[in-house]
């Protein structure tokens, strides 16, 4: 094995070193970026279910509830006395 051949697997393997390295880096400074974004707006059904509820009652906020996500009749029925609550 010449010299060349030798330099050029050298230069190789720290590129690929510094590669590795970077998307690392790079992983950590999005999880940091997370952290600091603000926390999101309150979604659309929520602010229909709670507009619901303050103008038709419970029953029919519970129902929309299950209608938008799926919820069962008791994750709804929670969800919304949670709302109340507030």
């Amino acid at each position: 094995m010449d010299l060349l051949t030798m330099g050029l697997i050298l230069l190789v393997f720290a590129g690929v070193t510094i590669i590795f390295a970077q998307r690392k880096e790079l992983a950590h400074l999005r999880e940091k970026i997370e952290k600091l974004e603000a926390p999101p707006a309150e979604e659309k059904w929520v602010v229909e279910a709670r507009d619901k509820l303050e103008t038709q009652g419970a029953g029919k906020a519970v129902k929309y509830v299950r209608n938008v996500t799926g919820m069962s009749q008791a994750e709804a029925k929670q969800f919304v006395n949670g709302l109340e609550e507030k």
